[in-house]
């Protein structure tokens, strides 16, 4: 015998005699299973009642694994696994129905039970510093407890560090109010050495501080005055 399933289970000659949910399989000749003979199907010989997929070459509806006629009257049959097999299939089918997406997830819940498994280890190995910063704890609630006023520091230090953003956006907003709307040039150029300037003369983009830089945007070019294309 041998639990390996290949295909639809047509070869399986394992000895699994129990459905995917349980139940038990009917000897095969016999009760339900009576038309199920190893004289007309031959992957029967010595089933007694172990789950195959017995079917005729003729045969038009076929069941695609292994199965089995069970014992109990209001289940006519189900199919089954083989033996080993911890992971039947649903039986309302799968929520995710990919079969390489449940295998990523099933690896990856190998991985979580594996850094589980090393936090565990690391609270043992370091109970003895973990019992130490529970004690640390304990004292700064008892020094709190007994020194209430010392709760207000971490609210004043918030209000400072609020008033400083807020000082700080009214500051950097006061100063890009002082900037000019012509300070930086907003028109497109015909030449580089329009826009940068040479190593002798600066350009319309860096005569001013801060310095800007220049780039060529071919899918924007403007036609300027004196109707020449300018993309830089």
């Amino acid at each position: 015998s041998s639990e390996e399933l290949t295909g639809d289970g047509s070869t399986y000659t394992g000895v699994q005699y129990r459905t995917k949910n349980g139940y038990a399989c009917e000897t095969w000749g016999s009760g339900v299973a009576a038309s199920y003979t190893s004289t007309t199907y031959s992957n029967l010989v010595g089933a007694n009642n172990y789950c195959r997929n017995a079917y005729l070459a003729s045969d038009t509806n076929r069941a695609s694994t292994i199965w089995c006629f069970t014992t109990d009257p209001t289940l006519r049959w189900e199919e089954c696994t083989p033996v080993g097999v911890i992971q039947p299939v649903c039986s309302a089918g799968y929520a995710v129905t990919s079969e390489d997406v449940r295998k990523v997830l099933e690896i990856c819940s190998y991985v979580i039970w594996s850094l589980a498994g090393v936090y565990v280890l690391m609270v043992f190995c370091f109970f003895g510093r973990i019992q130490l910063a529970i004690a640390v704890n304990k004292v700064a609630a008892t020094f709190v407890s007994h020194t209430f006023r010392i709760i207000g520091v971490p609210i004043v230090q918030a209000f400072v560090g609020i008033l400083w953003i807020l000082l700080w956006g009214v500051s950097v907003s006061f100063l890009v109010s002082q900037v000019p709307a012509d300070y930086s040039p907003t028109t497109a150029y015909a030449t580089y050495a329009e826009a940068y300037g040479t190593s002798n003369e600066t350009g319309a983009c860096t005569n001013k501080w801060p310095t800007g830089f220049v780039y060529k945007d071919e899918g924007n070019c403007q036609t300027l005055d004196n109707n020449e294309v300018g993309c830089w």
